[in-house]
Parts: structure tokens; sequence; C-alpha cells
């Protein structure tokens, strides 16, 4: 990910060890990023690779997409 030049980057993937399930008006939160659209484009980068997938079917409040890291919910349950 070394091409990716977001300051966001290595605390968003932090992030997702403490919430493996999350939206991303959550992360934007939690993480106190500003903006959407850079939140969005951190998910696409990590859900391009199958790190994070968006959770078919369900909805988070206001109808948002919710995205879960997978391969740590697989470890723990």
């Amino acid at each position: 990910y070394e091409s990716s030049k977001s300051p966001y980057l290595s605390r968003f993937i932090d992030y997702l060890f403490k919430n493996p399930v999350f939206t991303v008006p959550m992360a934007m939160e939690d993480l106190n990023i500003p903006v959407r659209l850079t939140v969005t484009r951190l998910i696409e980068l990590l859900e391009k690779d199958g790190i994070i997938q968006q959770i078919k079917g369900q909805r988070g409040a206001g109808g948002t997409n919710i995205y879960a890291y997978w391969p740590l919910l697989e470890l723990i349950s």
C-alpha cells in the first residue's frame, strides 16, 4: 500500500483490528476523518484486495453499507 498517499491508511488498518465490522460514518467519527470520500477510498483500496468486504443484504443506520474485516472475524469465531 505504499502507493497510497493517504495519511489515514495506517490508522484505518489499526481501526479494523478494533472494529472489524463498521460503516463509513462510524469510521469517520472514530478516526476523526472529516471527509467521507477519504474513508470511501480507503475502503475501496482494501476491498479491492479482499481484505474487507461489504456485508450484502444488511444496512447500518441511515441505510449505510456495513463492511467487515472477515479474516479477523473468522480467526476469533
